[in-house]
C-alpha cells in the first residue's frame, strides 16, 4: 500500500480530507515505509470512530504508530552477542576489570 491508497482508503472510510490538512497528512505519509501503512490503517479503524465524523490527522496517525510499537513484544528473537565460557575468545577477567571501573565511577570524591 502507497500513501495515494492510504489517503484513498481513509477518506472512503471516514470522510475527505480538507485541502489543506490532506496536503499536511500527504507530506507526513511520504516519511512512513509503505510496509507500515496497512497496519496503520487497521490501527485507526480500531481507534479512532468514524461517529464524530473526524478524518484522521497528523497526529491521529502518529498516535496509532506508536500505539502499534508499544504494543509489540520485545525483541524475541534478539540473542545476546556473549560468548560462552567455553570459546577461545572469552576472558574472565573482562567482567571483573568492568566491575571495578564501575564502582570506581560510582564511588563519590572526597571534599578536600
Amino acid at each position: 500500500m502507497n500513501s495515494e491508497q492510504f489517503i484513498k482508503a481513509i477518506e472512503k472510510y471516514y470522510g475527505n480530507y480538507k485541502f489543506g490538512v490532506k496536503k499536511v497528512v500527504w507530506e507526513y505519509l511520504a516519511k512512513i515505509p509503505e510496509d507500515e501503512l496497512p497496519e496503520i490503517r487497521r490501527q485507526l479503524h480500531l481507534t479512532v470512530s468514524t461517529q464524530y465524523g473526524h478524518v484522521p490527522d497528523v497526529a491521529t496517525i502518529e498516535q496509532a504508530r506508536k500505539d502499534i510499537r508499544s504494543s509489540r513484544p520485545a525483541l524475541s528473537a534478539y540473542q545476546p552477542l556473549l560468548p560462552d565460557s567455553t570459546a577461545k575468545d572469552f576472558n574472565p577477567e573482562l567482567g571483573g576489570l568492568i566491575g571495578g571501573l564501575v564502582k570506581k565511577l560510582r564511588k563519590p570524591e572526597r571534599a578536600s
